[in-house]
């Protein structure tokens, strides 16, 4: 006799990250019937207009989740978020939080101190950020003493902040063009046809902390993040101090390949695919500034390239990458 599988949620169904897991799960067989969409609200129906259409979602209640065995959490509502986490703990179900705040505590989803062996039931999961894990991906062949200073700059396209993020920028570039007054909620500030500083610090602030945990091992780095008026496409670029920028650039380039996520890209570093797409997968480009300097540049889709796919990933027991 054949085992039934248990249903799965996702909480937040309207959301960018949800969007991604839904054709993430659709691709490796699952059944609409098997995947169940729930909104952001506790007790509430929820209904989400969209071009194509209307979408009812479940309202955040046990009855509805009770049949679950795995939710993925896509929510950024505080109420919504700990109302599903103790119910994930208390039924047993696996939670994978994708929304979880940079720097929050807690242990990390981590391929590279992984076994590669099968998921225990029940847990919770929750992700690195896309740049902590791909910067980390790019250093795993090097030792701590083979590593000099890493500064890092950060590019961040609007998606950043979900999909409230990506209309709110929209409003704001129609209002402008339109002479109207700018709509702030989300980022507080106009992002539209501006750049917008986002922050910045050293190995110990929660990205430097995050990259150390991935790794095993904290570089000594430095970064600054800027918001940039466009909705997807994050850029990565770091200086990399090293002993022999050309070693490290074919170290580099291994663990790229030996990862089955990122990409090389052959052009230049500031060069993109030429039709103005974000790619798929993250792209790497390299070239040395000088003997010791290396040039890394990493351009990636922060949602088709981030926590979901590493969330489907650990949900089928750290398989291969999708690609």
């Amino acid at each position: 006799m054949t085992a039934v599988r248990r249903p799965v949620a996702i909480v937040g169904a309207a959301s960018l990250e949800a969007r991604e897991i839904l054709d993430g799960l659709t691709a490796r067989g699952w059944e609409k019937e098997e995947i169940v969409a729930f909104g952001e609200k506790v007790g509430g129906w929820e209904i989400a207009v969209e071009d194509e259409g209307a979408d009812v979602f479940l309202p955040l209640q046990e009855e509805y989740l009770a049949p679950c065995g795995a939710v993925f959490l896509c929510t950024r509502n505080p109420e919504s978020r700990e109302f599903v986490r103790l119910w994930a703990s208390s039924s047993g179900a696996a939670l994978f939080d994708l929304t979880r705040p940079s720097g929050s505590p807690g242990a990390l989803w981590n391929p590279h101190q992984e076994d590669g062996g099968e998921r225990a039931p029940g847990g919770e999961w929750a992700f690195p950020e896309p740049e902590s894990f791909f910067l980390a991906t790019l250093l795993s062949g090097f030792a701590p003493e083979q590593v000099g200073r890493l500064d890092c700059s950060l590019l961040q396209p609007s998606s950043v902040r979900g999909e409230p993020g990506v209309r709110e920028l929209l409003r704001q570039s129609a209002d402008l063009l339109s002479c109207r007054p700018v709509s702030t909620e989300a980022f507080g500030l106009r992002l539209a046809f501006s750049l917008v500083p986002a922050g910045g610090g050293t190995e110990d602030s929660p990205f430097g902390r995050q990259v150390g945990e991935l790794l095993g091992w904290t570089p000594s780095l430095s970064w600054t993040a800027v918001e940039v008026p466009v909705f997807h496409g994050t850029v990565l670029s770091c200086h990399l101090e090293v002993d022999d920028a050309l070693e490290a650039e074919q170290a580099i380039g291994t663990s790229a390949a030996a990862s089955g996520i990122i990409d090389r890209f052959p052009g230049e570093p500031w060069l993109g695919p030429g039709d103005g797409s974000v790619p798929e997968r993250p792209l790497l480009g390299m070239r040395p500034l000088s003997d010791r300097v290396l040039w890394i540049w990493l351009w990636f889709d922060q949602v088709k390239s981030g926590k979901p796919w590493m969330a489907l990933r650990a949900f089928a027991g750290g398989g291969p990458a999708p690609g």
